[in-house]
């Protein structure tokens, strides 16, 4: 099972995507400073190992990353067109 505070809330997706397309991040989170990549795989190897389900940890991880570099992606389709 997956503990309530490993599904990340609507608000902190909402403010995850506000700052991939680049919404001033003192603006969007409180200043709150995004977390490195490998920020983010070390706390869900920290997760995993305090007993965290391994597939919703690692799908998250991968979901991020999809949804990341998706929105870099089409960023540069808007711009180019």
């Amino acid at each position: 099972m997956v503990d309530a505070e490993q599904v990340p809330s609507a608000r902190e997706s909402e403010l995850e995507h506000e700052r991939e397309r680049g919404v001033d991040g003192a603006a969007a989170s409180g200043a709150q400073r995004t977390p490195t990549q490998q920020e983010r795989a070390e706390a869900t190897l920290r997760s995993i190992m305090a007993g965290g389900n391994l597939t919703a940890e690692t799908m998250k991880l991968s979901n991020e990353f999809t949804d990341r570099h998706m929105s870099r992606l089409k960023g540069l389709f808007r711009r180019s067109s």
